[in-house]
């Protein structure tokens, strides 16, 4: 075989590997163009759900800042109601309620509060204004030892003790069931 035959079997071979060449590469480009569509698509999706998310987080926390507020405005609340209804024995109730709320580990506010709406119930009664701390103060724990006896949120056993004072006995029979 001479060196121009070999020269153009050569070439004729290599041409062909050209087009599979070609072909290989025409392949991948439309690889890479899909490959950058799919990346453009899901940084959209990401940037859309951070957006989303950010939506979500902002509308939880105003959601949280209005609790808190609301939580704020009754606890100013049930003190001016514990101020106003125990009047000078105010200081002496608030001491014991710190005290019990401590030792049981609750929260003074709502001690308080049930200790001065029961206070005024029993004002409305008639009922002295030393008989009617000692009476609140006593119910006060009443509806603790009860909430935890029959495993009642303390708001829950406070309404029922308030309602069997008022003269309804329903809710007392459904807390002993």
């Amino acid at each position: 075989m001479t060196l121009e035959e070999l020269e153009i079997k050569f070439t004729a071979q290599t041409s062909g590997l050209s087009s599979q060449l070609n072909t290989v590469k025409q392949q991948l480009g439309g690889v890479t163009g899909s490959t950058v569509k799919t990346t453009s698509a899901l940084g959209n999706m990401v940037k859309m759900g951070a957006i989303f998310g950010g939506a979500m987080i902002g509308r939880e926390l105003i959601q949280v800042g209005k609790e808190a507020l609301t939580m704020a405005n009754n606890a100013v609340e049930s003190e001016n109601l514990f101020e106003v209804s125990m009047g000078a024995m105010a200081g002496s109730t608030r001491a014991w309620s710190e005290k019990l709320s401590k030792s049981l580990k609750l929260n003074a506010y709502t001690v308080r509060q049930s200790v001065g709406t029961y206070n005024v119930m029993f004002k409305s009664m008639g009922i002295g204004a030393e008989k009617a701390q000692d009476m609140s103060q006593g119910l006060t724990e009443l509806a603790q030892d009860m909430a935890s006896f029959y495993n009642l949120d303390p708001t829950e056993a406070f309404q029922k003790l308030s309602s069997g004072i008022t003269g309804e006995s329903e809710p007392l029979i459904l807390a002993a069931a």
